[in-house]
């Protein structure tokens, strides 16, 4: 079951669409962990996403269900706006990127405490939260869990945009403590763009992960082999992040 309302923050002024899958294993009286995700267009209906594809998270998490690999997952999609790759980075984006003005990641993060309290008041949780997105929403997914390791239990990092950002961005998240049991899952596609560009995302995923490791933290690495940078590609590793988390 797929449930979209629209939420209205007081508290930030923003007002966002968020779309609600529940398991077929929802049964009104047994509690279930939450993935939070970012693009929460992209998630479902191919129709709502730019690429005209979308990351077939139900149809994952039900074939998962029925093999027995997981009990099931809440998963909550929450949109952005036009103003999406402010919204989605805490630093400012190198000037190669072209994109200027303010971050709003930290704002955005907000937003997603908020409604994470009202998923927790309408529905049965058990607060065990992941998050988890894909190209600007991997560089949020591993900045989320970076800042609140204790509120966040894993990351699902795919294909994060790493090259637009300045270097403050990595500086960051090696400052950050983390937690003993956070884990951190990174894919990366091997031709995410040029053959320039996608070597150095591919080096950069590496790197991400071996900073992670060395920090104590539970990781697992995926190079999609003739992957491109699309919710196609990042629909056919969602099953690896899946098992990675029920391990």
């Amino acid at each position: 079951m797929i449930k979209e309302f629209v939420y209205y923050s007081k508290k930030i002024g923003w007002r966002r669409r968020v779309n609600v899958y529940l398991p077929s294993t929802y049964n009104n009286i047994d509690k279930f962990p939450v993935i939070y995700a970012f693009d929460g267009a992209n998630l479902h209906n191919p129709k709502n996403s730019l690429s005209g594809h979308s990351w077939e998270v139900k149809k994952t998490m039900e074939r998962l269900i029925k093999a027995h690999v997981t009990k099931g997952f809440i998963v909550v999609g929450i949109y952005t706006s036009r103003n999406r790759l402010l919204e989605y980075t805490p630093v400012k984006y190198n000037e190669e990127s072209g994109v200027k003005g303010e971050p709003l990641g930290n704002t955005t993060l907000d937003f997603f405490d908020e409604v994470m309290s009202y998923i927790d008041n309408h529905y049965l949780t058990n607060g065990i939260n992941h998050i988890v997105g894909s190209s600007c929403g991997g560089i949020m997914s591993l900045y989320a869990i970076a800042k609140y390791p204790k509120k966040y239990l894993t990351a699902g990092v795919f294909s994060i945009a790493s090259t637009i950002l300045t270097p403050d961005y990595s500086k960051m998240i090696e400052a950050s403590p983390f937690d003993s049991n956070n884990k951190v899952f990174i894919y990366m596609g091997d031709k995410e763009s040029d053959k320039e560009e996608s070597k150095m995302l591919v080096d950069d995923a590496y790197y991400y992960n071996e900073m992670l490791k060395k920090k104590g933290i539970q990781t697992e690495i995926l190079i999609g082999k003739n992957k491109e940078h699309t919710e196609t590609s990042w629909a056919s590793a969602l099953d690896d992040y899946i098992r990675f988390i029920e391990k």
